[in-house]
This record gives structure tokens, C-alpha cells and sequence, in this order.
């Protein structure tokens, strides 16, 4: 059996939240890695590449779907 990255984790909990559409809970998500992890951060800040269930892919769905949200750094 071959595993899922870990990193797709997260796009299953932002999946799950968007299949819930106006009945979803509400969800604090913190992304921490920031600066200190410079990938990251710049995945975060849309200035690297994209990559599979990073931050900037798992915005995206949330901006797609008419989540709202709020970006506290």
C-alpha cells in the first residue's frame, strides 16, 4: 500500500469543511512554519512554486468556495 504524503492531511480537513458548505464549523487553522522555514513561507506569500496541498493551494479553495477568513501574521 503505497501512503498518502503526509501534507495531504490538510487538504482532507479543507475538503471536509467545504463539503459542509454554510453548515461547516467554524475552523482556526494556524500556520506556523513562516519564517523560520523559508519554503513555507514563501509558499505561504505565493512566491515559490506551487505545491500539492500547500498553503497557497489550500487558500485558493477556501477563496474559490466563499469561505471567509481572516489572515492574522
Amino acid at each position: 500500500m503505497i501512503s498518502k504524503p503526509l501534507r495531504d492531511r490538510y487538504g482532507a480537513i479543507i475538503d471536509g469543511l467545504i463539503a459542509h458548505g454554510s453548515y461547516a464549523p467554524s475552523l482556526i487553522l494556524f500556520w506556523t512554519w513562516g519564517q523560520n522555514f523559508l519554503s513555507a513561507d514563501a509558499d505561504l506569500n505565493g512566491i515559490a512554486g506551487p505545491v500539492r496541498n500547500g498553503y497557497s493551494e489550500l487558500r485558493a479553495k477556501l477563496h474559490r468556495t466563499g469561505f471567509r477568513f481572516v489572515l492574522i501574521k
